[in-house]
């Protein structure tokens, strides 16, 4: 698959760690919301990421170790952490796709980053397709 051969995802790293596998792929997302106590909502709906992993699975936040969705729709995506009271609305965090694949044929383009700094932007070719006749 096209996403998987460039960016790789979190369920490569998961059934072969041996290969040692690291997912290239991070999707920004933003705190819409502290709604309760104990949850966050980002704008990380499956508008934003493949949503055919089962719920609760679909990407791994690695600064939310605790992280467990409990909700996903097209544009949000609700957690349960013990970690929530440092969140406010605007907090961005990067997400890992659990399936990178689907998840890049949603994105026109993505930005290269290293060491911090956006250092070009890559279209996603494999993402737009024709219907010939």
């Amino acid at each position: 698959s096209p996403g998987t051969n460039i960016f790789f995802d979190s369920n490569y790293g998961r059934m072969f760690p041996d290969l040692k596998y690291i997912p290239a792929m991070r999707i920004l997302s933003r705190v819409i919301s502290c709604p309760s106590n104990g949850r966050v909502t980002f704008d990380l709906g499956y508008k934003a990421c493949a949503s055919d992993p089962p719920a609760g699975s679909r990407v791994v936040i690695p600064e939310i170790s605790d992280a467990d969705a409990v909700l996903q729709n097209e544009e949000h995506l609700v957690i349960k952490t013990d970690g929530h009271a440092g969140f406010t609305p605007g907090d961005e965090i990067l997400a890992i796709p659990a399936h990178v694949c689907p998840t890049s044929a949603l994105h026109k383009s993505v930005y290269v980053i290293e060491n911090g700094e956006v250092v070009d932007q890559w279209e996603i070719t494999a993402r737009d397709r024709k219907i010939s006749i």
